[in-house]
């Protein structure tokens, strides 16, 4: 069974802290806190900004909280949490969030890690995750429909079946969730900050092979592909604050005519999709930006060494393009390396 390692205790942490914070406002001098006991013939705000369902009976908070931080190890996370006075809560959770749709999981990869909670209030112990701890498997989706960190504000909409932590005994159906407009605190860009500095255009300024070519034929081989082709001339990486990015595609093949082989350049279309970043804080150990993009409609990752204004992909076993001993174009199978520079 697994563990939820992380975003369980944070998260009950938080909505203690954002209850007390409640608890603590002055009410209204005819609000009476029966007012807020849920039940069947609770009139519900259809303008309330986080509403839902839960086993038919509709919830909608009494007010929301939501903070946009830096954890060491998790990167960015969105901690965002519906809460009645009464303590019964729906909180979400999610790391390095961004504009899609997501799987509720308890992620052995920590930056994609995302959880939906659900407690029934703060005077027992039912707190229902999506994750069913007979199978190990997560039962809900989050989408965000709008993530702006220039007006911090975010909506969405989610679903999930919830569970006891140790049990499937009793459940929840959590259904209709929708959060519109929500104003988190974004302590993110502050300068202690590691993503900071990972922000921005970097240029390919290495593209290495293990198997040296001579594609000019020059008489000289290297193992920079750039000393060897302009095709690789001005390939960019855009790292978007958002947490998206943009990469030029271009490369090397060869074209056969009339069979006269010749190594011409190509041009595809840019490739966008997500990154994440992991700075641990420890100078001795290496830092991993990855980026997530869909290619023929499959999920592609691709991890990149971070050094300082450098980030570095090592790739196995590739086909590229040489030259055999009578100079023919040929392709070739090697390990790659491709450097970018941040500009």
């Amino acid at each position: 069974m697994k563990n939820i390692k992380f975003l369980t205790p944070f998260l009950i942490l938080f909505i203690a802290f954002s209850f007390t914070s409640c608890d603590n406002e002055p009410l209204d001098n005819a609000l009476q806190l029966d007012d807020f006991i849920i039940d069947e013939d609770e009139v519900i705000d259809p303008n309330a900004a986080f509403t839902a369902t839960i086993d038919g009976v509709p919830f909608a908070s009494h007010s929301n909280v939501a903070t946009y931080t830096t954890v060491s190890g998790f990167g960015n996370v969105l901690s965002l949490v519906g809460l009645k006075i009464n303590g019964q809560n729906i909180a979400i959770q999610i790391a390095n969030p961004s504009v899609g749709t997501f799987v509720a999981n308890n992620d052995e990869t920590p930056t994609t890690n995302v959880l939906l909670t659900y407690t029934e209030s703060l005077s027992n112990d039912l707190i229902f995750t999506a994750l069913n701890p007979d199978t190990d498997e997560s039962t809900g989706t989050i989408t965000i429909t709008s993530f702006d960190l220039v007006t911090k504000k975010v909506s969405g909409t989610f679903s999930f079946t919830g569970y006891l932590i140790d049990s499937t005994s009793l459940t929840r159906e959590i259904t209709n969730g929708v959060f519109t407009d929500i104003l988190f605190e974004d302590t993110t860009t502050t300068e202690e900050n590691p993503n900071d500095s990972i922000f921005g255009t970097y240029k390919l300024t290495n593209f290495n092979t293990f198997t040296p070519t001579d594609l000019n034929n020059d008489g000289t081989a290297s193992q920079n592909q750039l000393l060897e082709t302009n095709c690789f001339n001005d390939m960019f990486l855009t790292l978007n604050e958002d947490h998206t990015f943009t990469a030029d595609s271009k490369g090397v093949e060869i074209i056969s005519v009339n069979t006269v082989e010749t190594i011409e350049c190509y041009i595809d279309p840019d490739y966008s999709g997500t990154w994440t970043y992991v700075d641990d804080g420890i100078e001795s150990t290496i830092d991993i930006l990855t980026l997530t993009y869909t290619e023929a409609g499959v999920t592609v990752t691709q991890n990149f060494n971070v050094n300082e204004f450098t980030l570095t992909a090592n790739i196995l076993d590739q086909t590229i393009v040489g030259v055999d001993a009578t100079n023919n174009p040929v392709y070739l199978n090697s390990d790659i390396a491709i450097i970018y520079t941040k500009q």
